[in-house]
């Protein structure tokens, strides 16, 4: 990670022990680690412990994504100006909740959303989403956490299964025809798409994409201004 030892990591304290035994292993490393309630606006460096319990209930979940979100938001001046990074970590099974074994603890994966989104948003900032799985002892997790910022590569999501293995998620190309080439479309022309989310960032570019391709009305929910979306065709609101 850029600016590791350059400036301080910050770790909000997650009330299960991890953001303290991470932050030693990381003075371990000469790197100045800070565990903090609340992470300063100025903070260059932020591990985000976004850590569901083992019975996590919704409530506690759905309260992880918006501490995340607060977080993110509190030092997004600094992210937009500055070169530091932001991890965000989340318990889903290692593997972002694809292959089912989250539990309730797959409330949480909005925080790796919000990582996606704050990448596009903080062009200067490395941002990068850890999923560990939930039966990794803290020594463990700790050391994952240390390993990516000390040597991981450039991928935006990553996990680690209960074995240790380390596995990135990406896009591929799929081997068996869509529904797509069979013809089926569950848009027509001039459909009315509701869009939430406002309209910079993901939303604007995915909007232009698919007014790109046929002409439809849209009705946006968010407080951004609209200038992103000023190529769209006369036809499409």
């Amino acid at each position: 990670m850029p600016g590791l030892r350059e400036y301080p990591v910050y770790i909000n304290n997650d009330g299960f022990g991890l953001a303290e035994k991470l932050a030693d292993k990381l003075r371990g490393r000469e790197v100045e680690a800070i565990v903090s309630r609340r992470i300063p606006a100025s903070a260059r460096n932020v591990v985000y412990l976004g850590m569901a319990g083992g019975q996590s209930q919704v409530a506690e979940a759905t309260e992880l994504n918006l501490e995340a979100f607060r977080t993110a938001r509190n030092v997004a001046g600094t992210m937009e100006k500055e070169d530091g990074f932001f991890l965000t970590v989340q318990s889903t099974g290692g593997d972002f909740g694809l292959s089912g074994r989250a539990g309730h603890q797959v409330w949480s994966a909005g925080v790796a959303a919000l990582a996606k989104t704050a990448a596009r948003e903080w062009p200067r900032a490395f941002v990068k989403a850890l999923d560990l799985d939930s039966s990794l002892s803290l020594e463990t997790m700790a050391e994952c956490i240390c390993d990516e910022l000390f040597s991981g590569g450039l991928e935006k999501e990553v996990g680690y299964l209960s074995d240790g293995t380390r596995i990135a998620v990406g896009l591929a190309e799929s081997g068996t025809k869509g529904e797509q080439e069979k013809g089926y479309d569950p848009l027509a022309p001039y459909d009315t798409v509701l869009v939430s989310g406002g309209a910079r960032g993901v939303t604007a570019d995915s909007l232009l994409a698919l007014a790109k391709k046929k002409p439809l009305r849209f009705i946006l929910l968010g407080r951004s201004s609209l200038n992103r979306l000023s190529a769209l065709d006369g036809r499409n609101h």
